[in-house]
């Protein structure tokens, strides 16, 4: 406004709707439960009610009290919304009833490849869920399985929840679900006259009926005849028919054919050739009857199928009554049988004998006497005898060999039994030997003289056992070390002789490479031998051709000219030789501390250097210490740079000499600073008194120079 201050004003525009109203409920509810209705605006509280029944009611929040299934339904709320007018807003509310007969059903039994169908009593608002076999469920009320199989075959839960009244079950009957298989029917056929025909199938699940028929007007209803057919005739031949009848799937039938074969042979003949002799074949036959099959049972659990029998090698054993059965069609003979005789030797003939014998003994050969028999020995170098029984007096080695009895039967013929017989030679004198003594990781070998015949029983430590005259232990430890012990029996020349002796297997020596500290000249040097084996000896091998022959190396009142490789050389018996070297340093023992010299006095910025003589001997080491911390190590000598004044004082070296100790001496280094020199200014003085002038500090080696008006010059400090 020209000429006036600007000034603002606002205005506020409220844009409504209709759902600023709106409806609700505290449902669903169960029968006679209370339910309320609920109106709402933020804009409004004047309501108007409707619904089910005629409900009125101005209120916001209407009750309703004992619900029934008729109270379901839509509500409606009116109300007036600025800018909007009379507006309205529903809500459905439930008040359902308890499911608490479900009427679960199902169509079947069904055959393969139909619909099954499950039913159920419908509810409001219910929430359904069927599962039934093979994990298979629906949420339908009424669900459909279309071209079911064996699989559907089962018990289906449905599980029914009603909302606020619960959760409700029902279970079905059994649901079969049946298919059309083969009855695959069999029988016992072919069937011989007078037997009895059995008819059999495949048992089909949930079959109502079964029904057999057959020739001559056969019928049965039976699955399986119980008890068969029973005397059966030529004129049962034919073909059997069976009609099962399956629920849903009607009837299944199948067919099986039967023969009844006659009884057509007569009594079989049978012979055999005996009697036998043990050792010989047996022959059995039967009538030849053509097409026939042939069964022969005998003693021993003997079976054949042949109408001819050969038993080849008889022996008593085999003797018996034979029998045999004929079969032809199906239809079998009466079993008939033939008696088997066996002749043989009997078990008195046998070839005895005292072997084995020693040299020098009786040998004595015979056989249990048989009347009828005639008996015969043969044996080594053309010896022969007639009879049952012979000897063989002052025995020697060749009379050993294999000796042949022949016994003679007129039924059996001739057998013949060899026998070996042993003549030993006595026992000899012997000694165990060895190679002992031997080194761990070889071969320990022992032996005794081998005698013809001898056994050998070794037993030695660690339950050793050998039954060798040469037993050999490879890889043997000191544990293998001990008493050896060996049994030598020769069999029919009277007691065991038994050795023994020791051995011994010793351990080579093994030792890490030894570390021999420094020593100091005239100190007593002992080096240990740490191995004694059994048997051992020793020689020490050093500088200047020193040897000596003892365990353990001493050196009393070393000196340094005795430095050097001191070499143990360990004899151990059957081992190697064992080198073991020793690295001896001897270093000379000082007799005076050297002193150090340095460089001083130096100029601060200068570099301060020290040495001191260097000691005789190996391995000496050098420590420098000085002020400030200063300290360093290594040589003899050193250098400092870069010095100052705080640098000055006393130096100090520390030498190690191995095996003697510590050696040390110490001198002073002065640092100087001629930027610290300093003077008075200015001195007021009258003439002809005495000008006094005196700088500061005075530094050790310090030279001093004074110049002045009219020539003046001066050397001394003090002016």
């Amino acid at each position: 406004t020209p000429g006036c201050t600007p000034r603002q004003v606002q205005h506020l525009a409220a844009v409504n709707a209709p759902e600023l109203l709106q409806a609700g409920n505290t449902g669903p509810v169960c029968i006679g439960g209370s339910v309320q209705l609920q109106a709402t605006s933020p804009l409004t509280n004047s309501f108007s009610w409707s619904g089910p029944l005629g409900l009125s009611s101005t209120q916001a929040t209407v009750t309703l009290n004992n619900g029934t299934v008729s109270m379901s339904g839509i509500y409606t709320v009116s109300g007036v919304i600025p800018g909007c007018g009379t507006v309205q807003s529903f809500t459905y509310m439930a008040v359902n009833e308890p499911a608490d007969s479900l009427d679960v059903g199902t169509n079947g039994p069904l055959c393969t490849g139909q619909t099954l169908m499950l039913s159920a009593r419908s509810y409001q608002n219910a929430q359904y869920t069927w599962v039934g076999p093979m994990g298979r469920s629906s949420n339908m009320r009424n669900p459909i399985f279309s071209r079911v199989d064996t699989t559907y075959r089962g018990i289906y839960i449905l599980t029914t929840v009603v909302p606020a009244c619960g959760t409700y079950a029902d279970t079905t009957d059994f649901v079969a679900v049946n298919y059309i298989q083969s009855l695959n029917p069999t029988s016992n056929s072919p069937v011989c006259e007078g037997g009895t025909v059995r008819l059999e199938s495949d048992a089909i699940q949930g079959v109502l009926s079964y029904n057999w028929y057959g020739p001559n007007g056969y019928s049965s209803t039976n699955w399986l005849p119980s008890q068969g057919i029973l005397n059966a005739t030529t004129n049962m031949s034919g073909v059997y028919t069976l009609v099962a009848t399956v629920p849903g799937c009607g009837g299944v039938v199948d067919y099986t054919n039967l023969i009844v074969n006659p009884y057509v042979i007569g009594r079989v003949r049978v012979s055999n050739n005996s009697p036998v002799c043990s050792g010989s074949t047996l022959q059995l036959s039967a009538t030849d009857v053509p097409g026939a099959n042939y069964v022969w049972v005998g003693p021993n659990g003997y079976t054949s199928s042949s109408r001819v029998v050969n038993v080849p090698n008889v022996d008593i054993t085999n003797a018996g009554a034979y029998y045999v059965s004929v079969t032809s069609g199906g239809c079998p003979s009466d079993a008939v049988y033939t008696a088997v005789r066996i002749t043989q030797f009997g078990t008195s003939i046998r070839a005895v004998t005292n072997s084995p014998i020693c040299v020098n003994g009786v040998l004595q050969l015979s056989t249990p006497y048989v009347n009828g028999y005639t008996y015969r020995w043969d044996g080594p170098q053309g010896w022969s005898s007639v009879g049952n029984y012979d000897r063989v007096n002052y025995a020697q080695v060749t009379d050993a060999g294999i000796y042949t009895l022949t016994v003679n039967s007129i039924a059996c013929g001739s057998v013949s039994i060899a026998t070996s017989v042993v003549v030993n030679s006595p026992m000899i004198n012997s000694v165990i030997t060895s190679n002992s003594p031997v080194c761990a990781g070889g071969e320990l070998r022992l032996s005794v003289p081998y005698q013809n015949n001898a056994s050998y029983l070794w037993n030695g430590p660690n339950g050793l056992t050998y039954n060798t005259n040469i037993p050999v232990i490879p890889y043997a430890t000191t544990a293998d070390s001990g008493i050896y012990s060996v049994l030598i029996s020769v069999p029919g020349c009277g007691s065991s002789v038994s050795l023994w002796d020791n051995f011994i297997v010793n351990q080579p020596i093994t030792w890490n490479q030894p570390v021999i500290p420094p020593y100091c000249s005239g100190s007593s040097i002992v080096i240990n031998n740490p191995f004694s084996p059994g048997g051992c000896s020793y020689t020490w091998l050093g500088p200047n051709g020193y040897t000596t022959s003892v365990r353990n190396l001493t050196l009393e009142n070393s000196t340094p000219a005795q430095s050097g490789t001191y070499t143990m050389r360990t004899f151990v018996p059957g081992c190697p030789v064992s080198n073991i070297e020793f690295p001896v340093v001897i270093n000379p023992r000082p007799t005076i501390y050297n002193t150090p010299t340095f460089n001083t006095p130096v100029c601060q910025g200068s570099t301060l250097t020290g040495s001191v003589i260097p000691y005789a001997g190996t391995g000496v080491t050098y420590v420098w210490n000085g002020p400030g911390g200063f300290s360093t190590s290594g040589g003899n000598t050193f250098s400092f740079p870069n010095v100052t004044v705080a640098n000055a004082g006393n130096y100090t070296y520390y030498a190690t000499i191995p095996g003697c100790g510590l050696y040390s001496a110490r001198a002073a280094v002065s640092v100087n600073n001629p930027n610290m020199l300093t003077a008075p200014a200015t001195s007021n003085i009258c003439a002809g008194t005495t000008l006094s002038v005196t700088p500061s500090p005075n530094y050790a080696g310090v030279t001093w120079r004074w110049y002045g008006p009219n020539g003046f010059n001066s050397t001394s400090r003090a002016l």
